[in-house]
């Protein structure tokens, strides 16, 4: 009899998961999001919360294991449910129907029909997470899912229009500290563990929610009503001192200036945030949560003001992201520039006021045209509004257009609007959609009801459409004075939208009004009778293009540049040679001439940052090497005498940190060395750690790397973290080509890129422009481990590998091997292959440059 009841009860359940897994496999969802998922998914649930266990064990070699309990309202259950999961394994799943057969298929857990009901679900799930998106240390862990990595750490419907509560709790080692969204309910503290309970957040997107634990200190202050908490592992005891009054005091008033602006309150329960070393952007906007890289916030007393500015914007732009991006999030990743616009654009006017000293124009330009440029010209140029069908293609979004046009663009909608005005609409705009999700488009209607220009076609052109457009100006003289003088122009822009110029003459400038269609001339017939020594276009470096000026003024402001009275003048300038050195325009040697005759009499330090950077690039990518080795020495003691000369201990160090990058001659060499030793300084100026760094790195480029070097630079890394980063570095670091080529051929493992930050700067010293003869063979098998980076590293990482890969190189062999990559692989993912034509455009220009030397 037992054995009957025994043989019906197993045939029962076997009916009974039969019955389950009735679905066909055919209807099963792709890897990923896609689109049809998300839209599907939107359509049905509603209601979502996530109640997490989550087991963190200090050995990182244990696996993290976790409790899911997920419920939701279902509008229906004509469909199969599919939950994403790319974790490591699935224990379980039930659901008030029971427990239920595993069904993992392309990273989701599906849910048969049968087991679910209309109205209110729950469901369970027992699993052991992936690693690779909680970026697990000896003393530490956290977590980074944006944009779609939550669910490879816990089952959900990880696309960022189906919001939800969470409710979590940890078990962690009982000496470290943690950091959550929700606020922090109660402790258990065992002999070995801490188990920390999270109340419930407001709702949030998958790729919003955080946490971090580890060997922390905490410091805490009360703004008002409002107690902030920021974890850190700062050891330098100057940088903590130096730091805390001014991160505390941005972020308080950066809090205060939001709500002012959107008239919304702080919309989560708590501000909390945590300084994480080598932490892989510069901050991620977590509510209740939110991370920095630790070296942006803790900065010494020799912190330049630009430093100084970056932070205080990065924390800026953090908190901006509340409201713009948390509290109203986007419907889908394509738009992912939309919040990043707001957060970029409104920390500009949080920052600005607390730096008088500043120049904010030329520091609007300098932060953002440079780098949206590096895209905007390449091949690989694309809209702000991007397509995505998929989120495992989401960090292909990311990157300078994003981040860079678009607060071009946004700038010129407030001109076009109205400053007032444009702010009554963003206001609007958040309150009208405050803990839902929005689009570029549901903002345009709001921004056209407070203007009466037509912003869809301003929109079509610099939002919906890719590249920069090319002002060319062609000048005609009888004599001295101006006969003729027409600007042509190419590219997207919108037709009969005003362009304001400042045409900049010997005598007086001439501020002159134009509206262009795409492929038209327009004569100025203003400038005609000026008598001009040069015309510059576009010389409050407002507008967003390459300028290309006529040969004389060209000619005229490489050697005279530095007479021009406005600094933006001189900063459209310099932007305009730099381009005109790509272009193939104007050769390297002259580029560096002008910068010897002209950056000596700036007083901007940030115009003379930039500018260096420029000249770097000229140096290694614009010149062949006996060029190289002629203007070295002279380069060299133009560099180290501009150093010497310089007041701001700011400047000292750009010109300091361009010298050391850009060694060539035995003699420099030998300077380096004795300033790593010691032996020798810069006057006026206390040599930093990071200056020491660099000094390694040349001298290590150049064949110098020894054991003696890395205990000299051992000796002077501040922290346990930085010792460690050099024992990674030394194989990238050595003479011997084949410990170079065995720490690359270990690149193809994924435990060996973790250290996202190390990964990058070994990569790039591998390729570094002394070394590029033997690293060309790196190309082809860079390029091939692309999509596994894509894969798995974080959302800027298949960009930068290609970056520093491409870094060093300028030669047409290394050109003829990334264009038959491509070639030979007509179907390589689109946006890939973007990434691939971005980066590569430098390593294009050079080596096109070099045919034609």
């Amino acid at each position: 009899m037992r054995l009957f009841i025994f043989t019906l009860l197993l045939i029962l359940s076997i009916l009974s998961q039969e019955a389950f897994c009735s679905d066909k496999k055919a209807d099963f969802p792709e890897l990923g999001v896609s689109l049809q998922l998300a839209k599907a998914r939107k359509a049905r649930i509603k209601d979502i919360n996530y109640a997490l266990g989550l087991h963190i064990p200090k050995d990182r070699k244990q696996k993290i294991s976790g409790l899911a309990k997920i419920s939701l309202n279902l509008s229906d259950v004509q469909e199969p449910l599919a939950l994403d999961f790319r974790g490591d394994s699935v224990l379980s799943v039930s659901t008030s129907a029971g427990r239920l057969p595993v069904i993992h298929v392309n990273g989701h857990i599906i849910i048969p029909k049968k087991a679910l009901k209309t109205g209110a679900n729950t469901i369970n799930v027992d699993f052991i997470a992936a690693d690779h998106s909680l970026n697990r240390d000896d003393d530490k862990m956290y977590t980074l899912f944006v944009p779609d990595r939550a669910s490879t750490a816990f089952p959900c419907f990880d696309q960022p229009d189906l919001k939800a509560t969470y409710e979590l709790t940890l078990t962690i080692p009982q000496e470290w500290k943690a950091l959550a969204n929700g606020p922090l309910l109660s402790e258990s503290i065992g002999s070995k563990e801490r188990t920390l309970t999270y109340g419930k957040t407001q709702p949030i997107s998958t790729y919003l929610f955080a946490f971090t634990a580890g060997d922390y200190q905490v410091e805490r202050r009360k703004f008002g009503k409002r107690n902030v908490s920021l974890l850190h592992m700062e050891k330098d005891s100057l940088k903590i001192k130096e730091s805390l009054d001014p991160v505390f005091e941005y972020l308080e008033e950066s809090l205060y200036w939001m709500e002012e602006l959107t008239g919304v309150p702080y919309p989560f329960s708590h501000f909390d945030c945590a300084a994480i070393p080598a932490f892989q952007f510069g901050g991620m906007e977590h509510p209740g949560a939110t991370f920095f890289r630790q070296e942006k916030l803790f900065l010494d007393d020799q912190a330049t003001p630009s430093a100084k500015l970056y932070r205080a914007k990065l924390i800026a732009h953090e908190v901006t992201h509340m409201w713009f991006g948390n509290l109203v999030t986007i419907k889908w990743f394509n738009e992912v520039w939309l919040k990043e616009v707001f957060a970029n654009f409104l920390a500009d006017k949080i920052v600005n006021p607390k730096f008088p000293d500043i120049n904010h124009d030329v520091k609007f330009v300098l932060s953002h045209y440079p780098s949206a440029y590096s895209v905007d010209r390449s091949e690989g140029s694309h809209p702000v509004q991007q397509e995505l069908d998929n989120l495992l293609k989401a960090g292909s979004i990311y990157g300078s257009i994003i981040y860079h046009k678009a607060p071009a663009i946004m700038r010129m909608a407030e001109q076009l609007v109205g400053e007032e005005k444009f702010k009554n609409a963003l206001r609007e705009y958040v309150q009208l959609h405050k803990f839902g999700n929005a689009t570029w488009h549901d903002l345009l209607s709001i921004l056209d009801k407070h203007t009466e220009q037509d912003l869809s076609i301003w929109s079509d052109v610099w939002v919906e459409k890719p590249g920069m457009p090319e002002y060319t100006v062609k000048t005609e003289y009888f004599g001295e004075e101006v006969s003729n003088l027409e600007i042509y122009q190419k590219g997207n822009i919108a037709k009969n939208q005003p362009l304001t110029w400042l045409i900049g003459t010997a005598d007086e400038d001439v501020t002159i009004n134009t509206s262009f269609q795409s492929g038209s001339s327009h004569t100025i017939d203003k400038a005609k009778g000026l008598n001009a020594n040069f015309i510059l276009p576009n010389s409050d470096a407002f507008a967003y293009g390459h300028f290309v000026m006529d040969k004389n003024s060209r000619v005229y402001l490489r050697k005279n540049l530095r007479n021009l009275k406005t600094e933006t003048a001189r900063t459209a300038v310099w932007l305009n040679l730099y381009e005109d050195m790509l272009d193939n325009r104007l050769s390297g040697l002259k580029f560096l001439q002008a910068v010897r005759d002209n950056l000596g009499f700036e007083t901007n330090p940030l115009i003379i940052d930039k500018v260096l950077g420029f000249s770097s690039t000229a140096f290694w990518h614009f010149l062949d090497n006996q060029q190289r080795i002629n203007v070295s020495k002279k380069q060299e003691t133009w560099l180290w005498k501009n150093a010497e000369m310089a007041e701001e201990p700011g400047v000292k160090s750009a010109y300091l940190k361009t010298w050391s990058s850009c060694l060539y001659s035995d003699q420099g060499l030998k300077k380096a060395l004795a300033l790593l030793n010691g032996s020798s300084g810069l006057a006026g100026y206390k040599l930093r750690y990071d200056d020491y760094s660099r000094l390694t790195y040349s001298l290590a480029v150049h064949g110098k790397f020894s054991d003696k070097l890395l205990e000299t630079i051992l000796e002077k890394a501040p922290s346990p973290h930085e010792k460690s980063k050099w024992k990674h570095l030394a194989p990238a670091l050595s003479a011997d080509t084949a410990s170079r080529d065995a720490f690359f051929m270990g690149l193809a493992q994924q435990q060996n890129r973790t250290k996202t930050v190390w990964t990058l700067k070994a990569l790039a010293l591998l390729n570094h422009p002394l070394r590029q003869e033997h690293a060309i063979k790196y190309i082809t098998p860079g390029l091939e481990l692309l999509k596994e980076t894509q894969r798995t590293g974080d959302l800027f990482f298949p960009g930068n590998w290609l970056g520093a890969l491409f870094s060093g190189h300028s030669s047409a062999q290394a050109t003829a091997l990334v264009r038959e990559f491509l070639d030979t692989r007509p179907d390589y993912p689109e946006d890939l292959k973007k990434k691939i034509l971005q980066n590569a455009d430098i390593l294009f220009r050079s080596s096109a440059t070099e045919l034609t030397r």
